[in-house]
């Protein structure tokens, strides 16, 4: 009876270092990773030379650090602009252990800011509107792009869940004469109902002198291949002489992802657990085969 007990003692022990193995061998499961980005304002000149822009925010998390997360309030704008009358640049990124993140950029109301929540929202404050200038020329007017904020946000989550918004809440044009001799003029074009994703427009210039501008609305794209989105509140692109594009402005432009899952047993893993419980069958086999022959030599 005791050479029984010892062989099945002998035999759990040899198949749990089998299993232990198997385990140990496939290694532990790598945390998901996340990363995030937001800029505010990104101007591109004729060549691609880089002009007015605020430097990026993006943050990372390897899946074992706490939330990684960018400064918030208003960041230093690089270069001289003079597209932008009114408002605030804003911008926020964030990205969590577990692989979540999410990034809000643009432009708010004077005194705004962003904040992202722990479900990946993003709240825009301020007050006043913002104001963007595409034309100014003396003696004739201007036309001027305003909303209350223009503003872009993502989320992204290593299993899938993905998302890409732009608010441009009451976006419209307002054009302005300013003539030399008589009275000037004012006309708002309300573009509320021109807002929907990918959305693109032409904005004509004063005197009915063809278009200034042209203005991709709501960009946005997700990509499920690799967990990511993105999203471009406005992009401008300023037209100067006969039509010809003179450079191109960016507000608030934001990706969230590329996010990484990887399940308990890596792929990397499978081959050699594969070879490993073979192994454990071939072995167990050969210890129960044994416990049988000493089982008959023990009656």
């Amino acid at each position: 009876m005791k050479l029984r007990r010892n062989t099945a003692r002998n035999t759990a022990l040899a198949a749990g270092v089998c299993l232990a193995t198997i385990f140990g061998a496939a290694s532990p499961a790598m945390a998901d990773t996340s990363n995030a980005y937001a800029q505010a304002l990104n101007t591109t000149l004729v060549g691609g030379a880089i002009g007015a822009h605020t430097n990026p925010s993006q943050v990372a998390n390897d899946g074992t650090q706490p939330t990684q997360t960018s400064t918030p309030g208003s960041p230093a704008l690089v270069g001289g602009q003079s597209i932008l009358k009114a408002g605030v640049l804003v911008q926020q990124a964030t990205a969590w252990a577990g692989g979540r993140d999410a990034a809000c950029a643009g432009v708010a109301g004077n005194g705004g800011a962003v904040a992202i929540g722990n479900d990946g929202t993003c709240t825009v404050s301020g007050s006043g509107g913002v104001s963007l200038e595409l034309l100014n020329v003396a003696g004739l007017g201007t036309v001027t792009l305003k909303a209350d904020a223009i503003t872009s946000d993502c989320y992204a989550t290593s299993l899938g869940d993905l998302r890409a918004n732009s608010t441009l809440a009451n976006l419209r044009l307002e054009t302005k004469t300013t003539p030399l001799i008589g009275v000037g003029t004012t006309t708002t074009t309300s573009l509320a109902g021109q807002t929907g994703p990918n959305t693109g427009v032409n904005v004509g210039g004063l005197l009915g002198l063809g278009n200034i501008a042209t203005l991709m609305i709501n960009e946005q794209h997700t990509d499920a291949a690799n967990n990511s989105a993105s999203a471009t509140a406005l992009r401008i692109g300023l037209l100067g002489a006969v039509g010809v594009l003179s450079s191109t402005v960016e507000v608030g432009n934001v990706k969230c992802g590329e996010t990484r899952y990887t399940p308990a047993l890596p792929v990397h893993g499978i081959p050699i657990a594969g070879g490993l419980i073979a192994v454990a069958m071939w072995f167990g086999r050969h210890r129960i085969k044994s416990l049988a022959n000493s089982l008959r030599g023990a009656r």
